[in-house]
């Protein structure tokens, strides 16, 4: 996003040609063509290394590990932990202290 916008504003506040010193609209239209062009090149070269990849390896996990929990069959854990709680007053209990169910 960077680029696009210092292209666009390149456009407007070039000195030479640009549409606040000149008033004329040819560079911005010339910089937001180019830019737009880079976006389109940056979207067919994805498309391309996605499609090669989706024929070379499966990008999506089998859906039982993604039903089960990526983390849980990765790496033996759970994302939530079913041990600690985080009570409204944002002190870690475990559970066999009282908790609050109130969400902080």
């Amino acid at each position: 996003s960077g680029g696009i916008a210092g292209a666009i504003l390149t456009g407007i506040f070039a000195v030479d040609d640009g549409l606040i010193y000149t008033g004329s609209f040819l560079l911005l239209g010339k910089q937001i063509a180019g830019a737009m062009a880079g976006v389109a090149f940056s979207a067919v070269g994805t498309a391309i290394i996605v499609g090669a990849m989706k024929l070379l390896v499966k990008l999506r996990i089998p859906e039982e590990h993604e039903i089960g929990g990526v983390d849980q069959h990765t790496h033996g854990e759970s994302y939530h932990s079913p041990i600690k709680k985080y009570p409204a007053g944002g002190r870690m209990t475990s559970d066999s202290e009282e908790s609050s169910d109130a969400v902080c």
